[in-house]
């Protein structure tokens, strides 16, 4: 997957994270929209400046899903058909979608591979698009689609804003991709929804490119040992009731041209865990910090931050507070340790003192960590993806840098 980056000059920024911790701002009456509707260079030209994601999707197999594949990135799409559901339809959600065949008449740019919209003949395909912080701008090519598509911006309380613009449509035949983006004069989209106003009309879009996030979060994988239970000669490979060990990294990032202040980010680990270590210090143990927030103190690398211990199984949840400020392109990292736990035994008829991992298939060892901060007064949002290890197979470990 290819992201490309553009730093432009003048940056007008205000920004609102959304989901569960968004704070409600009115649009600006002042605020302008244009429309740029098989205009690609003026569309740059009005971004030139600006700091910019461009999602190609070539790297996806034909057919792959695409929902929260991006969601590292700040953006998560989804599709159904206006005033209801997919009838008989499947996938009922976005695909990657190839010129060789997938695609009913034109390609791709680059004849690659686009996002196709659900189909079934008969409705009205949607496409949703949402950001987990405001953006500004938003542009694809979009292909196939014989009649116009009907776009609409909505803010962070769902209203929508700037009225419909309309996406011509495209010759559906060989290289049909016409490029349609807006510019919004500051951060005000939350979610963008493109319509098709023929009935049965399909369509994809390819080359989508939108504001880059101000602050991002990742994970790695960069270490994982045996440590006991390792039967003789066999090494690397994750087999049940063996006792591994994970080295984590979690690094944030200040990806804008502002600061951002009071950054903290959180994760949670799985019961079948047990927290090891941070930054190579000790992590407390739950028999000593069970339903209390217990408080880590600056370690060698500099961090401090809680650890709470919940259910039978005590899961950690690990509170990352003293990050602070963050000025533009700096970074943080916490490196994580955390092992395959004993068993308890409570639940699902496990016996007790087992080691895990006691049963086969996946396991993640995270649910991905969560970056907050505040950027030109706004609350923002990153979240990285989880972190999974299949029994039975080599853990994926990523080289260090």
């Amino acid at each position: 997957m290819k992201s490309k980056t553009r730093r432009i000059s003048g940056l007008v920024i205000s920004l609102l994270m959304v989901a569960t911790i968004s704070l409600a701002v009115p649009v600006n009456a002042a605020t302008t929209f244009n429309d740029y509707d098989d205009n690609q260079p003026s569309f740059n030209t009005a971004i030139s400046g600006l700091l910019s994601t461009e999602l190609d999707f070539d790297e996806l197999d034909d057919y792959a899903e695409v929902t929260d594949r991006y969601s590292d990135m700040g953006v998560v799409f989804s599709a159904l058909p206006t005033g209801g559901s997919w009838s008989g339809v499947s996938p009922d959600y976005p695909t990657a979608r190839s010129g060789n065949g997938s695609l009913s008449e034109s390609n791709p740019v680059s004849d690659l591979i686009g996002v196709g919209v659900p189909w079934d003949g008969y409705s009205y395909s949607e496409l949703y698009v949402e950001f987990y912080n405001r953006v500004s701008f938003v542009g694809a090519y979009f292909i196939d689609n014989i009649a116009p598509i009907t776009a609409k911006i909505y803010d962070i309380d769902n209203n929508q804003i700037g009225g419909d613009f309309i996406i011509s449509g495209t010759a559906e035949s060989g290289d049909s991709g016409e490029w349609w983006g807006v510019v919004a004069s500051e951060r005000v989209i939350a979610r963008i929804t493109f319509t098709a106003t023929n009935l049965g009309d399909f369509f994809a879009i390819d080359d989508f490119v939108f504001e880059k996030s101000p602050i991002s979060v990742t994970k790695r994988l960069v270490g994982a040992e045996e440590v006991a239970n390792v039967p003789p000669g066999e090494t690397g490979i994750l087999d049940l009731n063996e006792r591994w060990e994970f080295t984590l990294e979690i690094t944030v990032t200040n990806d804008s041209l502002l600061d951002i202040s009071s950054v903290m980010v959180k994760d949670n680990f799985g019961g079948d865990l047990e927290l090891v270590s941070l930054d190579g210090v000790s992590a407390p143990s739950p028999a000593t910090a069970k339903k209390d927030t217990h408080t880590w103190g600056i370690t060698p690398a500099g961090n401090a931050g809680t650890i709470l211990y919940t259910g039978k199984t005590d899961k950690a949840h690990l509170f990352w507070t003293n990050v602070g400020t963050l000025a533009p392109t700096d970074s943080a990292t916490l490196t994580v340790v955390v092992a395959t736990d004993i068993n308890t035994g409570t639940g699902n008829g496990k016996i007790s003192g087992h080691q895990e991992y006691t049963s086969e298939g996946e396991h993640c060892l995270n649910s991905g960590a969560t970056a907050t901060g505040l950027f030109d007064g706004w609350e923002v949002i990153a979240r990285s993806h989880e972190i999974c290890v299949e029994v039975g197979e080599e853990p994926p470990v990523e080289p260090v840098d």
